[in-house]
């Protein structure tokens, strides 16, 4: 991953994965570690005289108490950084997920493989709503189909 000069926080932005209803997610990096991270920044700006250490404090224990589950990716970190012309603003930072998003790998893989990945979606979301978790925007692009040969799986990513 080639390292550009935008940082946030302790890591530096390489390129711009999407842009959805609640924020612009880039793959990053942190430090020397080579493991992508992605990394969005959430569309709503907080208030110069707002201290966000209350919301902050409430995302925090929202990652401490994360489900633990191979078919759901949760924020490791979260933080509040100044982006250049758009203002004070969260960001959150989890595992970068390799692989299609499900609508373009439905639209070429077998029916069963994508029966597979069905399921393991469903689980996903099962132990989700099991802790009485709601995910509030499932859409194919929220899930990555990952895994190598014949065995794939769906992990969701933004939970919660």
């Amino acid at each position: 991953m080639q390292e550009t000069r935008v940082k946030v926080g302790p890591y530096s932005l390489a390129k711009k994965l999407g842009d959805g209803p609640h924020g612009v997610t880039h793959q990053a990096k942190q430090g020397r570690q080579k493991t992508p991270l992605a990394l969005k920044a959430l569309h709503a700006e907080i208030d110069n005289a707002e201290d966000p250490s209350g919301r902050m404090a409430a995302l925090e224990a929202q990652l401490s108490g994360r489900i633990e589950h191979p078919n759901l990716v949760f924020p490791s970190d979260v933080g509040v950084e100044t982006f250049e012309g758009l203002g004070r603003r969260f960001f959150l930072v989890s595992e970068l997920v390799d692989g299609p998003d499900l609508y373009r790998f439905s639209a070429r893989a077998a029916w069963s493989t994508i029966m597979e990945v069905f399921v393991s979606l469903l689980r996903g979301l099962e132990a989700l709503h099991a802790q009485g978790w709601l995910h509030g925007h499932l859409s194919s692009s929220n899930v990555i189909v990952s895994g190598q040969g014949p065995r794939k799986s769906a992990r969701l990513i933004a939970p919660g």
